[in-house]
């Protein structure tokens, strides 16, 4: 698996700067419990990931999810979302790569991505997104400009290290699967260059044929059902 890195909260640093240079202290980044549980849910996380995109046994199971989630009606469809999720896979298992977390909880959104195309340049908002808005974020990523499309699977860009910063909605008290369905979620951005067209299982369940497969959410729902089943 990944190596797992935790950062601390670069906003409350940026305003605190010359206490911290002065003391040589940096801004707390989450509790012990807090650590363990993340670990928690990425190893949750891995073990789910290994098994979705070599099934063995719980083949049928995993292809009948694919269906329902990605209106996937054919083997030769399915052979496209398992392409994608052997992808994941390999970047989730390999060693050397580092996914580091960083406390967002006090940060506010001040860039706005296309969420029809992740290549996109993102523009800056013209005020940072209220703290009412950020109360329900989860988490998030910065993609970067990247170099293929989910037609074509490619490390889109993961490089050797990711980031995703956790806000104050992740769901810590949530149940382990929901909590790795989250990261998996993230995870998706910046290996597959999936957007966010949709949340939630009514939403993601409507949306039209040619947004699910882009759709990291659609990810999400298919990980955590599936891991429950194993």
């Amino acid at each position: 698996m990944f190596k797992i890195r935790f950062d601390f909260d670069f906003e409350t640093y940026k305003k605190n700067v010359k206490h911290y240079k002065k003391t040589g202290n940096k801004p707390l980044h989450f509790t012990d419990t807090q650590r363990t549980t993340i670990t928690n849910a990425c190893k949750l996380m891995e073990r789910v990931s290994r098994v979705l995109a070599t099934p063995g046994a719980h083949r049928n199971e995993r292809d009948a999810l694919v269906r329902k989630w990605f209106k996937k009606p054919g083997n030769t469809s399915i052979a496209g979302i398992t392409n994608y999720l052997s992808k994941m896979n390999r970047v989730i298992a390999d060693p050397s790569r580092t996914v580091t977390f960083a406390d967002g909880s006090k940060r506010h959104l001040k860039i706005d991505m296309d969420p029809d195309n992740i290549d996109a340049t993102p523009t800056w908002r013209d005020k940072p997104v209220s703290s009412a808005d950020m109360r329900g974020v989860e988490a998030w990523v910065f993609p970067l400009p990247g170099n293929g499309t989910l037609r074509q699977p490619s490390e889109y860009h993961a490089g050797s290290g990711v980031r995703i910063l956790l806000g104050k909605a992740f769901p810590f008290s949530a149940d382990l699967y929901e909590k790795a369905g989250v990261i998996y979620h993230e995870l998706t951005h910046k290996i597959l260059g999936t957007n966010d067209h949709a949340y939630g299982e009514r939403s993601c369940m409507q949306l039209p044929a040619g947004r699910v497969m882009k759709n990291a959410d659609n990810y999400n729902l298919l990980f955590q059902e599936f891991g429950k089943t194993i």
